[in-house]
């Protein structure tokens, strides 16, 4: 199966005119419980029914991860958090263990991916991000506009979007190898023409989680390539692209 929408519970802190369901709504005191309860009694089933192997063949006969979503209501509401959407994901975590090693999940020690988990090379990593127009293409943007060629997010952004148009931005971060590379979805690839090879990238790509645990993993060689290397080469194109369009201004 390519995607799953999992509404975990209807306890929403809205109640929206344009809402497709009238369960989702705020609800308060006892009704909070039982309707969280609901969701509390159902998700470690629904884990346990799940296929083992979360993924799909895609029409090039390729195997891709399935897209789980996680979804309300609104799970990060006050006697839904902690409750039912924190144990959900510690449920599926014991049986996918695929966290992202980054953020409170890395600091904390949750994240058990190995170094061939390549969060890259599937939907909602880098894979295929340039391709604007064509199935598979995918960016994040930050609330200040912000965009990025994976939701994980890089360590540097590849331009803004209050600043310039997104092709704009692609026709020029796209002459860098690196840019291509993560477009392949092969990260292990992205300082060849800067003297990182894959070895070099490898490790490059260990790091100590909140634990004391050393976890080796692609997005952590990423995010160390480009606060050595690649952030500067970003940063340099983004202020040769706005001094361009600051003279044809003028």
């Amino acid at each position: 199966m390519q995607s799953i929408y999992w509404v975990l519970t209807w306890a929403c802190h809205r109640k929206c005119k344009h809402c497709y369901d009238d369960r989702f709504r705020p609800y308060v005191r006892d009704a909070l419980t039982e309707v969280v309860g609901e969701g509390r009694a159902a998700y470690q089933a629904v884990i346990d029914n799940l296929p083992g192997d979360l993924s799909y063949i895609d029409e090039a006969g390729d195997r891709e991860p399935t897209t789980l979503i996680l979804a309300g209501g609104e799970l990060l509401i006050d006697g839904v958090r902690e409750e039912l959407f924190y144990p959900a994901m510690r449920a599926l975590k014991a049986k996918y263990g695929e966290l992202w090693p980054r953020g409170r999940a890395f600091a904390n020690g949750l994240s058990d991916a190995a170094y061939d988990t390549d969060f890259c090379a599937r939907w909602s990593g880098g894979l295929n991000f340039l391709k604007l127009g064509q199935a598979g293409s995918e960016v994040s943007i930050e609330p200040n506009g912000n965009v990025f060629p994976c939701c994980l997010k890089t360590k540097v952004p590849l331009g803004n979007l209050t600043e310039e148009t997104l092709s704009e931005i692609f026709d020029s971060v796209s002459e860098l190898d690196a840019i291509q590379a993560i477009n392949r979805g092969q990260p292990e690839q992205m300082g060849q023409s800067t003297g990182w090879d894959e070895n070099t990238f490898r490790m490059k790509s260990a790091k100590t989680d909140g634990k004391g645990r050393v976890v080796e993993n692609k997005c952590l060689g990423c995010d160390t390539y480009f606060e050595e290397v690649l952030g500067a080469q970003l940063r340099e194109l983004r202020d040769k692209r706005l001094q361009t369009k600051a003279m044809v201004v003028a």
